[in-house]
């Protein structure tokens, strides 16, 4: 009698190693695909001067779209609304200059203030930046009496209107006091300047080259006539 199998155990077809084709000598291989190359202006950072530049142009805009503001007849029902809009809209623009402002003036004197020398040239560069910000200060005021002089703002209700022009004033008094404030280290950093440019060369050449000045050892057996220079010893 035969033996029957054990139905514990299956039977697993055993399957070949699958062969690799190889490639064939002197043969050409496939294009890798294309990478886009990564735009360097893209990725070049932008500063935070070129961003107060862009919502300082970004605000005259919106001052010449109130200035050129006009709606018809049929539209008398919206006028008012669309008006707040725009006036909102402005109310914005100037908040997001005057932020942009205090950021820049904020960071550069903390800069100054942590730092112990600074050369004439550092503090010419400093000027220059600080005026940078103050050049876009400046023409917020302008903006913001003419939106309080618009005709935008005969179209808004009258309790609307009375906010808008306490916020426009607002404003205004920002404008005047982020611009005596950024003056004042203007002022500050060109008597430095000034201060630095009238010092005696002597006195700067030892604080600024001290470290640098190599002195002769004394030899006895050197019968040289000795020089001495006010500025070195």
């Amino acid at each position: 009698m035969s033996e029957m199998p054990n139905s514990n155990f299956l039977m697993v077809p055993v399957i070949p190693n699958p062969k690799l084709d190889s490639i064939p000598e002197h043969s050409i291989a496939p294009p890798s695909p294309v990478r886009e190359k990564a735009n360097p202006i893209a990725e070049t950072p932008v500063s935070d001067q070129e961003i107060l530049n862009t919502k300082l142009s970004v605000l005259r805009e919106m001052s010449n779209s109130l200035g050129e503001f006009e709606y018809y007849e049929d539209e008398i029902f919206t006028a008012p609304r669309q008006s707040s809009r725009l006036i909102n809209e402005f109310l914005n623009d100037v908040t997001h200059v005057h932020n942009m402002a205090i950021k820049i003036t904020t960071e550069l004197a903390r800069e100054l203030d942590t730092k112990e020398f600074l050369k004439i040239e550092d503090l010419e560069d400093y000027s220059k930046r600080f005026n940078a910000v103050l050049s876009c200060v400046i023409e917020v005021p302008a903006f913001v009496r003419s939106t309080l002089t618009c005709e935008v703002l005969t179209y808004v209700p009258a309790k609307e209107k009375a906010a808008f022009k306490l916020d426009l004033e607002s404003r205004l008094a920002k404008s005047h006091v982020l611009r005596g404030e950024i003056e004042h280290h203007i002022n500050l950093i060109d008597a430095k300047i000034e201060e630095e440019r009238r010092a005696p060369a002597d006195d700067f050449i030892l604080m600024t080259r001290r470290k640098s000045i190599k002195r002769e050892e004394a030899n006895p057996y050197d019968s040289r006539t000795k020089r001495y220079q006010s500025a070195r010893y």
